[in-house]
């Protein structure tokens, strides 16, 4: 900032006294103030659950969400099988209609080594998701 008079640059006035850090400003309500400020032993136990209540708490959310990823897991294995059914089937379908031996050979061999594949896959992965 400038002066008019002089055009020079006036000095700086001190700003309102800083308070340090760890200590809040009079102005904040005590409910704004972090809790982390507050001593433990003015916490009631009520609000505090215990530790076996938490671990409790953990073990269930643990076993909800492995239940639901297999669930999710056997859910995608049924779609993944009933893609490579549809697959398969089409490409029968394709050897059926071929004039050609070899290309009906050919997608026959295919299709069983699609359908003989993918069951030793699911077979595997289903025993792994029960």
């Amino acid at each position: 900032m400038t002066t008019k008079a002089s055009g020079k640059a006036a000095p700086a006035t001190p700003s309102a006294k800083i308070p340090p850090a760890d200590i809040p400003p009079a102005d904040i309500p005590a409910a704004d103030i972090p809790a982390a400020d507050i001593p433990a032993a003015d916490i009631p136990a009520a609000i505090v659950p215990s530790v076996e209540q938490v671990t409790k708490r953990i073990r269930d959310l643990n076993e909800r969400l492995i239940k639901s990823s297999k669930s999710a897991g056997s859910t995608a294995l049924d779609t993944y099988e009933k893609a490579l059914q549809s697959m398969v089937d089409f490409e029968e379908k394709v050897a059926s209609a071929s004039q050609l031996d070899w290309v009906a050979a050919l997608a026959t061999t295919h299709a069983k080594f699609i359908t003989d594949m993918s069951a030793a896959y699911t077979k595997a992965a289903r025993e792994i998701v029960k």
